[in-house]
């Protein structure tokens, strides 16, 4: 068994094109790790498509987060650093698999904390995202990979159903005996929306579906400042623009009050005809 190593789960054609892209990144960043897909398409055990190391076949496909979730524990690699297929590597992230030396597990929130609410499990125990996943072959990461399939199947089974698979990880998580470490939003930097990147830290994992990858990891990347980011239109402000443009609004809002009140009057209704 290999010591450390990338697992890919895709099924059909469409999601193992997605995930070759991913590939890609991965192989121009950390070229000497091992790539293994867990796919339905059994052409590609034969000839597997390039910077892919190892193909195994899904023989029971559901069309469903299942899919991806029983192959994690048939992980050809001591260390594994799972990545879903929209996920694309930015830079080294050999700092994922020593972290393992102490921990059993490790995941990132996404930008939203509880949107499923589970008996017995606080807030302030958030659900993880599943789109990047590093554990080892440990008990503590068995139990929790064991668990997350059956505990995906019981909320399924239930009225209130699940969006997606994070509800179950947060449960097996939650249940578990695993040593868990929440990962900072740069080694799973969601980009479906706002987000925010810390100072000093470059973003290495960018999770999300983009025409350039690169333009955009070269935004987010381009100094290592305090970063907001904005999918809609795109934008990454840094935190000398944002205090920049607070201190306009302070310095504007001082101006409005010296004014006398019937001006004052007057430029207000006229900014709420125009904001209303």
């Amino acid at each position: 068994m290999e010591s450390r190593g990338i697992v890919y789960v895709a099924t059909g054609r469409k999601f193992v094109d997605e995930a070759l892209i991913s590939v890609r990144s991965v192989k121009k960043q950390m070229p000497e790790l091992p790539v293994t897909l867990f796919t339905d398409l059994s052409e590609l055990i034969a000839s597997p498509p390039e910077g892919i190391d190892s193909v195994f076949h899904l023989t029971e496909v559901t069309n469903s987060c299942l899919d991806k979730m029983s192959p994690l524990v048939d992980s050809p690699y001591e260390k594994t650093l799972f990545l879903d297929t929209d996920t694309y590597l930015c830079d080294r992230v050999d700092e994922l698999f020593d972290v393992l030396d102490r921990y059993d597990i490790a995941a990132a929130h996404p930008p939203f904390r509880v949107q499923y609410q589970l008996p017995g499990i606080p807030d302030c125990f958030p659900e993880p995202n599943t789109g990047v996943i590093v554990f080892k072959k440990s008990p503590g990461a068995l139990d929790v990979l064991k668990r997350w399939p059956e505990e995906y199947k019981r909320q399924m089974a239930s009225e209130n159903k699940p969006h997606h698979d994070q509800h179950s990880f947060r449960a097996a998580l939650y249940q578990s005996t695993a040593r868990f470490l929440v990962l900072p939003h740069e080694y799973n930097f969601r980009s479906i929306g706002p987000n925010f990147a810390g100072k000093g830290s470059k973003v290495k994992i960018i999770h999300g579906r983009h025409a350039s990858f690169e333009r955009v990891a070269a935004r987010l990347n381009s100094n290592l400042d305090y970063r907001v980011f904005l999918i809609h239109p795109f934008r990454v402000f840094t935190h000398e623009f944002l205090t920049y443009k607070s201190g306009l609004e302070v310095i504007s809002d001082g101006i409005f009050q010296s004014l006398p009140e019937s001006l004052k009057k007057l430029l207000s209704s006229l900014r709420g005809r125009f904001t209303s």
